[in-house]
């Protein structure tokens, strides 16, 4: 497995985020967007990110379509992480 990836969008002015399990393959914007992909605000993500075991790696990327929310939201996903035991990689 090559741990997870973190993907977030701003859509009708919310924030939503994807956690996919990380493939060597880019994955389609249509995937990262799914319905069962999609999860609004931290209030979704959240849960999520601490159900993932500790010490796997996590990267968040973005790309046509896609942007990172606020340097506030950034900081707590961040945060979350951390207090997980994820290894955070943000690429920008």
């Amino acid at each position: 497995m090559k741990g997870y990836e973190l993907y977030s969008w701003k859509e009708d002015g919310q924030w939503y985020f994807s956690v996919l399990i990380g493939t060597n393959r880019e994955k389609t914007l249509q995937e990262i967007q799914a319905p069962e992909s999609r999860l609004k605000g931290l209030e979704e993500l959240q849960p999520l990110l601490e159900s993932i075991p500790v010490g796997q790696y996590m990267t968040w990327l973005s790309r046509e379509s896609l942007a990172f929310p606020p340097e506030e939201t950034l900081k707590h996903v961040q945060e979350i992480c951390q207090k997980q035991g994820l290894e955070l990689r943000i690429i920008k």
